[in-house]
This record gives C-alpha cells, structure tokens and sequence, in this order.
C-alpha cells in the first residue's frame, strides 16, 4: 500500500513521486523496468536514467546513495554529511525540511543495486567523467589564450601605429578566412599573422607550422619581421599601393585592395600527401 505522496508539480508524470513508507520513486520504478526489459533503450530513455540517478549536489551518479527519513530525498553520502556539517539548521538542500540527526539518513538498497547494474564500476565512471571535465576546462582556457592573442591584433587609436592589411587564400587547398580584413599594430610580426591566421582557420596547433605567407608572391621566412617592415619593403607607406598575387582570384578587385598577405599550408601536403 502506497503511504502518503508528495508531488512538486502537476506539469508532468514525470515529477518525482515520493512513497515515504518504502523510499521509492516512481521514476526509480520506471528505471528498474527498463532495465530489466529485453528492449533496448532509446537515447531518452538511457538520459531520464541517468537523470534519476543523479546526485542533487555533486551532479554526478549517485557514490554510496542514501535517502533522508523523512523526506525522501536521495544523495551521495559524502555529498550530503558534507552539506549537513556546514549548516547551523541541519535540512534537507533539496526541500529544506530538517533533519534531526544522522540517523535520518538511511542507505538506499534500491538504488544502489540499480546503480551496479548500470554502471558495475562507479569509480572508474567518475575517473573518466573527472577526465572529461579536465578536457572541457583545458579547451576553455585555449580559447580564452586564442582570444587574449587575438586582442594583438585589434586596432590602435593611432593611426601612425597601425595599418589595413587583408589576408587571402593562396589557393583552394585552404579556407579563405571570412572576415580577411584586419587593422593590426605596426609591431606585428610574420609570426604573428601565421598564428592568427591559425586560430582564424581553427587549425590545429601544430598545422601553424606549416603555414607560408606570402607578399608579391615572395615567401616570407623571416619570423620577427615586423608590418612595419613589410610596409616599407612592400608598400611604401603609400595607400594605394597594391600587392597581389596575380593567380589569385582577388586580383579582379585588387583596385579596392590596401595591402595583401596571402597564406597556404602547401608544404603539409606536399610531405604528407
């Protein structure tokens, strides 16, 4: 016989329905059919798993689940003896209903066999979800890195410090950067628009070093060359200027064209492929 049910909403039968006499969801319930079920699950399916079986606090799979008395509520056990340390009231931090003492947190049998058949090795889950985590927060911060170098490049409120260039597509066998007009600091060097052009390209780290640059169809090999340097060799100070490569398709609007760098990765092919 059911006891007393608690439902947080009506919007859905989904809502977590507590049974305080036996400490068991509905959607606990639901999880155990599927489980034992010959079918396969679907993709919702294997997700509302993982969503009954999720720690509140930690947002992980439950690890040594418990479930408070009088509420019902389930989490990890150090998740939960940690949360209860830290409060002058002790409560639940899901409904905030108190708890008298720690022998209102009870060991959840249920959910725990659950837990072992689907995921028999819960430390190695968590090991590779820490793993998972690492890769996120190191991709954050290699974009946030791509975003500060990019920063270089933005333009200075001195014109005598700064200049227009447009970078273009040697040829085919490389993109052709969509926003190719850029207004960087004088003190730019050739090393620097290669990784620029590597990070506008999405290119991998070690692809940059193959990227070639090119001026009048010259290969520019010297690293710390800086635009004002190429400004005097190539363009002589003067706007209109033009440097092209005469192959390239930008050469129709060459007229409407300051200064061109263009760029390929054409010795990663040639070694490689």
């Amino acid at each position: 016989m059911l006891g007393t049910l608690k439902e947080a909403s009506d919007q859905s039968d989904s809502e977590d329905i507590v049974d305080e006499q036996t400490n068991n969801l509905i959607g606990i319930f639901k999880v155990r059919a599927l489980i034992d079920s010959d079918k396969e699950p679907t993709d919702h399916q294997v997700a509302k798993i993982f969503d009954e079986l999720q720690c509140p606090i930690c947002l992980s799979l439950f690890e040594q689940p418990v479930y408070i008395k009088d509420c019902s509520h389930r989490f990890c056990k150090e998740c939960i003896e940690k949360s209860i340390r830290f409060q002058r009231e002790k409560s639940c931090p899901t409904c905030r209903k108190k708890i008298a003492t720690r022998r209102d947190l009870r060991v959840d049998e249920v959910v725990n066999k659950i837990l072992n058949t689907v995921v028999p090795d819960i430390k190695q889950y968590r090991m590779q979800e820490e793993l998972l985590i690492q890769q996120e927060i190191k991709n954050f911060r290699q974009q946030k890195q791509k975003n500060d170098k990019l920063q270089k490049f933005v333009a200075q409120t001195n014109t005598n410090q700064s200049c227009n260039i447009q970078l273009c597509a040697q040829n085919q066998l490389i993109n052709q950067i969509d926003k190719n007009f850029i207004k960087a600091p004088l003190i730019t060097t050739v090393a620097d628009i290669i990784q620029l052009i590597g990070y506008q390209l999405n290119l991998p780290e070690e692809f940059t070093n193959y990227i070639d640059i090119f001026i009048n169809n010259e290969v520019q090999n010297q690293m710390d060359k800086t635009l004002a340097d190429l400004n005097t060799q190539y363009w002589d100070k003067r706007e209109d200027q033009q440097i092209y490569n005469p192959n390239d398709l930008h050469q129709q609007n060459k007229a409407k064209v300051n200064r061109q760098i263009h760029y390929s990765i054409d010795r990663f092919y040639q070694l490689y492929l």
